[in-house]
């Protein structure tokens, strides 16, 4: 759980080298990119649109328990113990992941959020890792739930001037078929599941990662880029999440509106 991943990361940082600041040199209980907040605001039960009974889209990022969320969030994200690679340019002068990779595997931090793709970077990694899902907000949530990134996923859209939407279809399908049933097992089970992970648990905590993924129309659709607001106020540790979310609700209202007219005239 949040709270549980929070007292945890407290007890984990370390000034290894005494010089009075914490930097890429030191120990840490946490180190994340910006990314993560998406991700933790998905963990934490949350959604920036939801689906009503018509199965249309509407807003739900306004309320109560996600300023709760979004308290904890900060919390995290903003503690001394935690490395935030975003935001420590100067030290590995753009190259995040890498320094990130060289700094988790020299044994110097305890949790380390990455993308799945980025497990293969770390097969070489003399200490055995484990991997385990976003912590969820509490007890009481049923499931941990896991977002598809949309820096590092797609979509395919077919153009007006298409020749024959029916036959571009077809074949579309087709490639998602062979995805869906032979690319994709293939790298879970033989890759991902097979050749990365140190122990049976980590197998398992994959198997609860993708039965529980998340994809959240809000943040594709870049609607009212409120997954951007979330990441202004995260920067600066801003808490004033109710004006943030006021000041954008017109603008979010008005594109989700346009979004769904668009949808509602396709002819396909």
């Amino acid at each position: 759980t949040f709270d549980v991943f929070h007292k945890q990361i407290e007890t984990l940082g370390q000034d290894l080298n005494n010089d009075g600041k914490m930097n890429g040199q030191d120990q840490f209980g946490f180190m994340n990119y910006v990314d993560i907040l998406n991700d933790m605001y998905h963990a934490g039960g949350l959604d920036y649109c939801a689906k009503d009974s018509d199965d249309l889209p509407y807003a739900i990022h306004n309320t109560e328990h996600a300023y709760d969320v979004l308290n904890k969030m900060f919390d995290i994200v903003n503690n001394k113990n935690t490395y935030l690679l975003h935001k420590s340019y100067g030290e590995h002068g753009g190259n995040a992941f890498i320094w990130g990779e060289s700094i988790f595997q020299a044994d110097r931090v305890f949790y380390y959020w990455l993308r799945l793709r980025d497990i293969e970077a770390l097969r070489g990694m003399e200490t055995d890792f484990g991997i385990i899902p976003v912590p969820k907000w509490d007890e009481a949530q049923e499931n941990y739930r896991a977002t598809v990134n949309y820096s590092t996923s797609c979509s395919i859209t077919i153009p007006l001037c298409t020749y024959s939407v029916e036959n571009t279809a077809v074949f579309l399908n087709a490639l998602n078929c062979k995805s869906k049933y032979t690319l994709q097992p293939a790298y879970y089970d033989i890759t991902l599941t097979g050749k990365y992970p140190r122990d049976v648990e980590s197998s398992e905590m994959l198997d609860l990662i993708f039965a529980n993924r998340v994809f959240d129309i809000g943040m594709f659709g870049s609607i009212g880029k409120i997954a951007n607001t979330v990441h202004t106020l995260a920067d600066t540790d801003s808490r004033n999440f109710a004006s943030a979310f006021k000041s954008s609700e017109k603008i979010f209202d008005r594109e989700l509106s346009r979004l769904v007219k668009a949808y509602e005239e396709l002819e396909y």
